[in-house]
């Protein structure tokens, strides 16, 4: 219920209410708190998206999806509670064409902003997945030189695992040390019991597969899913664990 009311709530103070304290300061000609309340509209905006990017998850739903998928509505809802409002307002600033264009303004305006979150979120996203994958270069030719030295791009004592290793056996002859994540952020990251976030990089042995290929797993920001990087093909793909991560090459 929490992973609900979250975004409804936050949604909420930035649509409707927000439009109704802006009806109220436009009568009042109250100009100052008009640019605050745009100022800090603007900003939740922002960082509304940032937290539907960490926040948004995968096969298990997260607040950030919850709150992409809402916020079209709430903004349907917002442009509602201006027009229902306009006769209104047009009667009582009759001859004040300024504050009348203001009101169109914010009548177009704030609905926007709220739109505006996950396009936010979307752009930001898929930024900080590409620094990964960029940040990945340098793991995928520690990894040629691993297997052109010693034959696997395994240490010896991941050869008996079935599925994943670590990369620390990279370090510190073939790289200086795992790079970090890209838009890595603390509160984000924390652990959490009910929303595990697979966000390691490491190798994925593909035993069952024909070819019996080997992946360099990615981390994707605030999803389950990683992007993954097949070292015998050179390719790129996403994928989860519940879908199983080789699933695709069989």
């Amino acid at each position: 219920m929490e992973i609900i009311i979250l975004p409804i709530s936050i949604l909420f103070i930035t649509g409707p209410i927000a439009a109704r304290v802006f009806i109220v300061l436009l009568e009042k000609s109250h100009w100052r708190g008009l640019a605050i309340l745009w100022l800090g509209l603007g900003l939740t905006a922002v960082l509304l998206g940032l937290f539907i990017t960490y926040t948004f998850g995968n096969f298990f739903p997260g607040p950030g999806c919850f709150t992409s998928l809402l916020t079209p509505l709430f903004a349907i809802v917002t442009f509602l509670t201006f027009r229902f409002r306009a006769k209104r307002i047009y009667e009582a600033l009759s001859g004040d064409w300024a504050r009348r264009r203001w009101f169109m303004a914010g009548t177009l305006l704030i609905p926007f902003l709220q739109l505006s979150a996950p396009v936010i979120s979307y752009g930001y996203g898929q930024t900080c997945d590409a620094l990964n994958r960029q940040a990945a270069e340098s793991l995928i030719v520690a990894l040629e030189k691993h297997k052109t030295e010693t034959g696997s791009y395994s240490s010896p004592s991941d050869l008996d695992s079935p599925y994943q290793a670590d990369l620390e056996f990279l370090v510190p002859r073939y790289v200086p040390s795992i790079p970090p994540h890209a838009c890595a952020v603390a509160f984000f990251n924390r652990p959490d019991p009910y929303y595990p976030v697979d966000d390691s990089w490491n190798l994925y042995h593909c035993n069952n597969s024909p070819g019996h290929e080997v992946l360099l797993m990615v981390p994707i920001i605030g999803s389950d899913s990683q992007q993954i990087y097949n070292l015998s093909t050179g390719q790129w793909s996403r994928g989860n664990a519940l879908d199983g991560y080789c699933n695709y090459l069989n």
